[in-house]
Formats: C-alpha cells, structure tokens, sequence
C-alpha cells in the first residue's frame, strides 16, 4: 500500500508542475507541441505500464503519467478555446468536461469487469487501448486547424499573466474550493462512509454513479444558464451547495448508519454534483475570459495548477482528520466551504474583461467598447493612453489591446477593429443586424471605403463629440452607448 501511494504521489505532483507547462497553441498551421505531447506522453506511459516489474519502474511511470495528465487539461481547454468562438466557450467547455466523465466512467465499468476476472492478461489489455486512444488522440489533434493565426508573436511568460490581480484571485478561491469541497468528496468519502457511517460498497458505488448521472444530464444545461456575469457570486453559491452537502455528510455518520445512511448521502451527493456543475462551468471559461489570447494557455495553467494543488493538500489535511477523529472531516470541509462561501459574497474586485487603446477616440474606438459590453462583457473595462504607451501598458495591465496599430483586433486585411472583433469573437453568425451595423461603422471610419448612407452621419456625431469632449474617452463612451443602441435598434428594422 506505501509504494501504491508512493505512486500516486508522484504522479499527482508531476501533474501539478506540468499545468505550468501549458500555453497556447504557436504560429504554425498545427497545433503547438503542448498541445500533441501530453497525449503522445500518457501513450507511452500507459505502454511501459504494461512492462513494470519493479515499485521503482511503477514510480517512473506514475511520473510520466503525472507529467501528461497534469499537461493535458489545461492545453486542451486552451485549445479548445481557441477553436470556439468567445460566447460559446462556456458551453464547449462544458461539453468537453461531460465528455471526460462519461470517458472516465466508461473506462472505470470496463476496469471494474476485468479486475472482477482476476485476470493479469486481460488488464494488459486494458493498458494497451488506453494507450492507443491517447495515441489516437495525438493524431486527430495533428489534423486540426492551429487557432492562432501564423503570423502571431508568440506567448509571453508565466510572469505577465501573474501580474494580473484577477487571475490570482482566481487561482486562490479554485485551490481553496478544490482542498475543501472538491477533493476530499471525491478521495475520502468512501472511506469515510465505510468507517463511519458503515455504507456497504454497493451503497458506495451507487453515490459516485448517481453523481456520474448528475454531471451527464445537467452540466450543459447549467453552463448555458449560468452565463459569464456575476461570476463570484455565482462561484459562491456553488461552494455554498457544498457547504451544505458536507454538512449532510456529517449527518450521515453522526446520526445513521447502512443503507439508512445512504439515503442522506445520496442527497448530499446530488447537492454537490450541482454545485461541481457550477463550478466547473465557470472556473476555466472566466479563466478563458479574462487572459489576453497570447497568455490563455499561461492562465489556464495556473488555474490547472490550483486544482492538481487543491488534490495534494485536501486529502493530505482531509486524511488526516479522518485517522484522528472521522466526524470532523466533513465538519471542517463544510466549514471551510461555507467561510469561503462569505469571503466569494463579500469580495468587491471585478473580473471584468480589460481592453486598451490610444486616446482621443471618434468611431473605432468608441464603438467597439459599445460593442464588447453589448455582447461579450457588460463589465469590461476600457484604458485610453496615448499611442506610445498602449504595448507597455497592455503588458502591465493584461489588457486587450484594439485599434492599434498591429493589434489582432485592429485595422486587418481591409476590416476596421470594429469588424475585426466581430469576427473574432462570432458575433455576426446569427445576427444580420449586427452586420449591417458593421458595415456602416466601416464606411464612417475608413475613408473612401464607400460605406452605407448612414456612415455619413455616424462620422459626423462622433466627430462632433470627440472636438466636444477632447481626451474624456470614458465620457464619450457615456454619451455614445445610447446612440450605438439606437443604431443598432435602426439595423433591426
């Protein structure tokens, strides 16, 4: 049992430090090697399990697996969104996490079937397709479109996206949600139920199936209702729920026993799906959200390392409560659920989107800050700075630089910043009207382009107002959000 955990150690550390190793897809017409190598990495690893003769060779190995696991998932989400237009990350993300869990539960009924033979072969076997799907895997990500344009520069370091407040933040309240609710529900609740509250193993069996059901039937439907607004408040209440299913935890061992016991728990365990759920849903699309693109895949890695983190210290601290006095595992797993539950409600700092541009705005610059609260972030924030000053300022800020010289979302390929995030960001897919108003924000900001009738008079109100205003953008930006609804109101018609 020492060297099993030996194992598991190693591989669960080596998954936290290479989270830190992910970043996003390169300029290339494929997807970056971060992307192909975690999975070309658990191929191997899963292949030389089947040769393992020594605790030393199983302790090599579990590195090796750790180093691909804890790889994967932040580059996956990473690419994944890339692939996906912003307003439906949430959902693809979503999406992807069913997918993992009816994968994992797949995976575990075929395990289940063959430890139940006893037979050494059949195992073998087992390791042998987990190899080749991962190999299957690295193959498929091969043929897949790279979604970072060619001629981009390439990410910067772990020490830009660590400037942003935001993300650490973030990182904080995932690890702290992790080790408290997240872990130990899923690490220590079986011992638990079987030391105290004497569950039998089918009992045991039908809590981690029914919440299995839980996350296939109502993950996407929750990350479609959740929306991006509001984020903590809605992080708060997911960890409340946990709260709360850990203190129907301590019920069940205080005041039960057997299958009387699995009841209780099994409410407990629909309760903590729906806040798993939840959680899931928002942590890594607000992630997503709030990295500038060349550092998603920095910010997903933090966040990646905040969760393989919370599963080392949860169920080291959660262990050691249960050897000492089992009762207070689940008392202070809810009561950390539910002080951080207060700490979510009562912090004020934003996680709002944060944009630059220069200064002085007329068309671009204050319709594209219309258009990003309108559709992307109603919170966003906006910086004016001079010109000289946006790269510098961008760097220090994480802020999304827009009508900038040389900035993805500016002036491209003939299409003003205003068209260039609307194709970003997919916003134009369903809606006409929306197109419609981009071409006339074209014609009143490119000159000579030959724009709509209306371009005229869109160019001479902003004009009037920026010689009105002068350098109060943010004042623009009060006064012109009225005029970008009327016209977009106009579009409708």
């Amino acid at each position: 049992m020492r060297s099993y955990w030996s194992v598991q150690a190693t591989s669960v550390t080596l998954a936290a430090l290479c989270n830190l190793g992910c970043r996003e897809p390169s300029g290339s017409s494929r997807p970056a090697w971060s992307s192909t190598s975690p999975a070309t990495c658990n191929a191997l690893a899963y292949t030389a399990y089947t040769q393992v003769q020594e605790v030393w060779q199983a302790i090599a190995v579990g590195a090796l697996v750790g180093a691909g696991t804890g790889a994967y998932g932040p580059s996956a989400q990473s690419l994944l969104a890339g692939l996906v237009p912003a307003d439906q990350r949430q959902v693809a993300l979503a999406q992807q996490r069913v997918n993992a869990v009816a994968g994992l539960g797949l995976g575990g009924l075929i395990g289940s079937v063959i430890a139940a033979t006893g037979a050494l072969d059949r195992y073998l076997v087992l390791l042998l397709l987990d190899a080749g799907t991962f190999a299957g895997y690295a193959l498929l990500l091969v043929a897949l479109p790279n979604p970072r344009p060619a001629n981009r520069a390439s990410g910067a370091g772990y020490a830009s996206a660590l400037r942003d407040h935001r993300l650490l933040v973030l990182a904080a309240v995932h690890l702290a949600a992790v080790s408290a609710g997240f872990a130990p529900m899923l690490v220590l609740l079986p011992a638990y139920a079987r030391g105290v509250a004497q569950v039998p193993a089918a009992g045991i069996g039908l809590l981690f199936a029914l919440q299995t059901a839980v996350i296939l039937a109502f993950q996407v439907r929750i990350a479609r209702r959740l929306g991006t607004s509001d984020p903590l408040r809605k992080l708060a209440f997911a960890v409340g729920l946990w709260a709360l299913a850990w203190t129907l935890v301590f019920a069940s061992g205080e005041l039960l026993r057997s299958w009387a016991a699995v009841a209780l728990l099994v409410a407990a365990m629909v309760v903590y799906a729906i806040g798993e759920c939840m959680q899931v849903a928002l942590t890594a699309p607000l992630a997503a959200a709030i990295a500038p693109e060349r550092l998603r895949g920095r910010y997903l890695g933090v966040i990646g390392f905040a969760w393989q983190a919370g599963f080392l210290v949860g169920p080291a601290l959660g262990g050691f409560l249960l050897g000492r006095r089992p009762l207070l595992l689940p008392l202070a797993a809810a009561s950390a659920c539910a002080l951080l539950t207060l700490v979510l409600v009562a912090y004020r700092g934003g996680f709002a989107m944060k944009w630059i541009t220069r200064q002085n705005a007329a068309v671009d610059r204050t319709a594209c800050p219309w258009l990003v609260r309108r559709f992307i972030d109603k919170d966003a924030e906006f910086l004016f700075v001079p010109p000289a000053e946006v790269a510098t300022t961008a760097q220090q800020t994480g802020a999304i630089p827009f009508d900038v010289e040389g900035a993805e979302l500016g002036h491209v390929e003939g299409r003003c910043s205003f068209e260039s995030i609307v194709l970003k960001y997919g916003l134009d897919e369903r809606d006409q009207a929306l197109r419609r108003m981009a071409a006339i924000i074209h014609g009143a900001d490119i000159k000579d382009s030959g724009g709509p009738p209306e371009s005229a008079g869109v160019l001479a109100v902003m004009k009037g107002l920026q010689a009105e205003l002068g350098l109060d953008d943010q004042r623009k930006l009060q006064v012109t959000a009225p005029i970008y609804d009327a016209l977009y109101a106009y579009c409708s018609t």
